[in-house]
């Protein structure tokens, strides 16, 4: 089953909810394997030499995402993930098109790593940070 997190921080504020069951297990299963096997995974090359995962990274048109060193031009997004978008919205009473890019991070065998750290994407009224996190993870928020 996958959840919803969805921060907003702005220069006085930050707000962190948590949406449990946004989209089914059943769903989140298939989302899954349709992901892990049918995406181009690629390790990337950064500032800091290749990094210790694959990634894929779609986003809408013209989304280039840069960090360390890095231009991701996006890949079209998956057919399957765009309709957990869809799902993930609804649920968070948020409109879809806030939900901009996406970035895949996979861990084989427990290999591979990242530390804290945070991802700021600036709109014109505020910074936001939307993720889609498997509870089957060992994912935390700080």
């Amino acid at each position: 089953m996958y959840s919803a997190v969805v921060r907003m921080a702005s220069a006085s504020a930050a707000v962190v909810r948590l949406h449990r069951g946004a989209v089914d297990a059943a769903e989140a299963q298939q989302l899954f394997d349709e992901l892990l096997n049918g995406v181009n995974w690629r390790v990337e090359n950064d500032d800091f030499g290749p990094q210790q995962r694959q990634t894929f990274y779609c986003a809408d048109e013209g989304c280039v995402f840069r960090y360390v060193g890095l231009k991701l031009v996006p890949n079209p997004w998956p057919t399957q993930l765009l309709l957990a978008r869809k799902k993930v919205a609804a649920a968070v009473g948020m409109p879809e098109d806030l939900f901009t890019a996406c970035l895949l991070n996979r861990y084989d065998d427990n290999e591979g790593s990242i530390g804290w750290h945070y991802d700021e994407v600036h709109t014109q009224q505020q910074a936001m940070q939307e993720s889609l996190v498997p509870n089957t993870a060992q994912a935390s928020l700080r």
